[in-house]
């Protein structure tokens, strides 16, 4: 049963503009990558936080990420395409049991060079959609020899609102960008939105904190240090110490966690670092317990080194769901 038959035209100033994409905007990039042209994009890259590439078909493509939009230039053929999708399918709730629910996506675009139709798609459970209204636009090239400035550009919306099954979303949020031509292409697309209801016209202004957006980001991939004194002992022939390393955000499931750049100093039989101290190589740290909400390192040396009871340690980890 839906809640809603009715597509609105525009989107109330009564309601609520609460944009439930992740990285909407496109301005977190904890991974760092896409900074410059030049780098090449290929199936599962993520050129910005939650926000990978699916299938890449583009005769060769490069991308960039440059804090507020997605930019992608290279070769390809009339009918080629990208599908970039959002790690974020977090249900959304409902009024009644027996009712399904609207969502609306919408992203905007533009092109310099080629034409390009922008499709888009709000999260969903493949097993209940019912379409309510589409709109896939073609970004135009704009600069087909008539020398516009860099600052001349004619975007377009894509926006596509349906009804669903809020339960079990097994679809991510996409965004389908396909060549309307043979030859080179430049285009860029921003603001990708994705809202509950059904609307044609849905507000391109809907503001989430930088704050927000991030942790939003950290329930999939988040980085840190590890910076504490362990205490140590002696395993027979070798060392170890153990240590509990909180995540700064509870993840959307018990992450993957890779670590790097250990450095230790050792401290002769004081916790607070006052005894006589030796900075030490030849340790390796492990991951033996992890949660949604942090892990638990065990740090190892094959050898003794006496008269040694705490370690000052530090390292960057990643955790990734």
């Amino acid at each position: 049963m839906a809640f809603n038959n009715h597509v609105l035209n525009g989107y109330s100033e009564v309601l609520n503009r609460y944009n439930l994409a992740t990285n909407g905007a496109f301005r977190i990039h904890q991974r760092g990558t896409f900074g410059s042209w030049g780098t090449a994009i290929k199936e599962n890259d993520y050129i910005a936080d939650c926000w990978f590439c699916e299938a890449q078909e583009f005769d060769w493509c490069e991308a960039i990420s440059d804090g507020s939009r997605l930019g992608f230039a290279g070769e390809g053929r009339k009918g080629q395409s990208i599908v970039l999708k959002n790690k974020d399918i977090k249900e959304v709730s409902r009024a009644h049991s027996s009712f399904d629910i609207g969502i609306t996506a919408a992203v905007i675009g533009y092109s310099y060079t080629n034409d390009v139709q922008i499709t888009c798609k709000p999260r969903h459970y493949s097993g209940s959609i019912n379409a309510r209204y589409t709109r896939r636009p073609i970004a135009r090239a704009q600069d087909r020899g008539l020398n516009y400035s860099a600052s001349t550009f004619f975007p377009v919306e894509a926006v596509y609102a349906l009804e669903t099954t809020p339960e079990s979303f097994n679809n991510r949020p996409e965004i389908v960008c396909k060549l309307m031509n043979d030859g080179p292409f430049k285009f860029y697309l921003h603001s990708f939105r994705e809202f509950p209801g059904l609307f044609r016209n849905p507000p391109t202004f809907a503001p989430v904190a930088y704050s927000e957006e991030l942790t939003r980001c950290e329930r999939y991939y988040q980085i840190g240090r590890f910076i504490s004194n362990v205490p140590l002992r002696q395993n027979g022939s070798s060392m170890v110490g153990y240590a509990w390393s909180p995540l700064r955000t509870t993840m959307n499931g018990t992450p993957s966690y890779s670590t790097s750049n250990l450095a230790v100093t050792l401290y002769q039989n004081a916790e607070n670092g006052t005894g006589q101290t030796l900075s030490d190589t030849g340790w390796s740290v492990s991951t033996t317990l992890g949660y949604n909400n942090g892990v638990q390192l065990e740090f190892n040396k094959s050898s003794v080194v006496a008269n040694r009871s705490f370690g000052y340690f530090t390292l960057q980890w990643v955790a990734e769901v």
